[in-house]
């Protein structure tokens, strides 16, 4: 999540949204559309985007055995139970196999793999290591709807995500909000130029096309903007 995040919108359902959340759903969900939800912390993107797209799919990705046990309890609640969300606890990156998994001691959604650089690196104080089973996007994609929206949000290991779904992406062309620190913007860059994606600012009411990413950025196929 941002630093600057402001939770100040419900869904029909009282699940609060962060407006950068809001506005991507509304444009870019359809209710058949299959959404990947990369870093689901506690459900703040999965459960609106569900709500929009009832008739498709979201499959959320938290590795985080209790953050993933507690979007679990809330999908058993009645007024969710009808809710189109798969849960799976293990983190997507750029090689099959484990990663040790940092477990913040103030707020969980500051969890991140180690090794990886964060925003809030100097108030990160762990309270455990954990090791977390780690997965490709393309690896997953083939035993599963691959996606038609991507969010990824993973506390600094967000080139890690798109390296891994590299063949996916090319192919399916996903609309992606991607939310990464300044010192990714570079590579993020260049990966959405080699792969013909448009950006633009996700804090913005109206699209622009930018030459490089920002906090919030919305990736576009060429052929999908405007």
């Amino acid at each position: 999540m941002s630093p600057g995040a402001q939770l100040s919108v419900l869904s029909p359902r009282g699940v609060p949204i962060d407006p950068v959340h809001q506005t991507f759903i509304a444009r870019w969900v359809e209710p058949t559309s299959i959404v990947w939800d990369v870093g689901g912390n506690m459900g703040l993107f999965s459960f609106p985007a569900a709500l929009k797209a009832h008739e498709g799919r979201v499959y959320t990705f938290e590795p985080d055995v209790e953050l993933a046990r507690n979007l679990v309890r809330g999908m058993r609640r009645p007024r969710n139970r009808a809710l189109p969300i798969t849960v799976f606890s293990f983190a997507l990156s750029d090689m099959d196999g484990t990663a040790d998994f940092l477990i913040a001691r103030h707020g969980r959604c500051m969890n991140k793999l180690d090794g990886v650089a964060s925003w809030h690196d100097n108030l990160f104080e762990t309270s455990e290591t954990r090791s977390v089973g780690t997965f490709r996007i393309d690896t997953i994609a083939k035993s599963r709807q691959p996606p038609g929206v991507l969010k990824i949000d993973v506390e600094g290991a967000e080139m890690k995500v798109l390296e891994g779904g590299r063949e996916t992406i090319a192919k399916h062309k996903p609309v992606i909000l991607i939310e990464g620190p300044r010192d990714l913007w570079p590579q993020m860059a260049a990966f959405f130029k080699d792969l013909n994606y448009v950006l633009s600012d996700g804090r913005a009411s109206t699209p622009v096309a930018l030459e490089t990413p920002v906090w919030d950025t919305v990736a576009v196929p060429r052929e999908k903007w405007g």
